[in-house]
């Protein structure tokens, strides 16, 4: 199947799955993920956290209503179900918003934004179905938040998704 080329104006949808993240919680960095990756938005996920998570996330939501919703999931359930209680979420709108590709991005945002952007810009590049990149730990080396993404990129399946912290999925 070949690649479908699009624009770089390629709407994101950002899933952002949290669980007692009240603490470690950055919304201005996350509200600058979106507008360094305009087009964007960001769904961020309660997974049923006992803290104040749910308080802090809708502060986030209020400071850019348009572009920021949030999902509370009454128990915690794990993150795979928060992700895709986000990516369904994400996938039931995309029409309404012409979101062409579906992202989940850790809480902590140990991957940097400017990693995350250049990795979205890939995928709407369109030269990629699926992209795929994780922190690679040498032999002797510590993992450290903020450090480099090696990337990887080549199935030709209709979708796009990526993993390092993130995976996209075209709708």
């Amino acid at each position: 199947m070949p690649v479908t080329p699009k624009t770089s104006a390629a709407h994101v949808a950002w899933v952002v799955p949290c669980f007692d993240e009240a603490a470690r919680i950055d919304g201005p960095a996350l509200l600058a993920l979106v507008e360094a990756c305009t087009p964007a938005s960001l769904i961020l996920v309660d997974d049923g956290s006992r803290d104040q998570t749910g308080e802090r996330l809708r502060e986030i939501a209020a400071a850019r209503p348009d572009q920021v919703e949030v999902i509370t999931l009454p128990e915690n359930k794990g993150k795979g179900e928060a992700v895709r209680q986000g990516l369904l979420r994400a996938l039931s709108r995309g029409a309404e918003q012409g979101a062409e590709i579906l992202a989940y991005v850790d809480a902590d945002l140990s991957t940097p934004p400017s990693e995350l952007c250049r990795l979205a810009a890939l995928a709407r590049s369109g030269a990629y179905d699926v992209l795929m990149g994780s922190r690679v730990q040498l032999l002797g080396h510590a993992i450290e938040p903020g450090s480099k993404l090696r990337t990887t990129a080549a199935l030709r399946s209709g979708l796009d998704l990526f993993r390092l912290g993130l995976r996209l999925r075209r709708p």
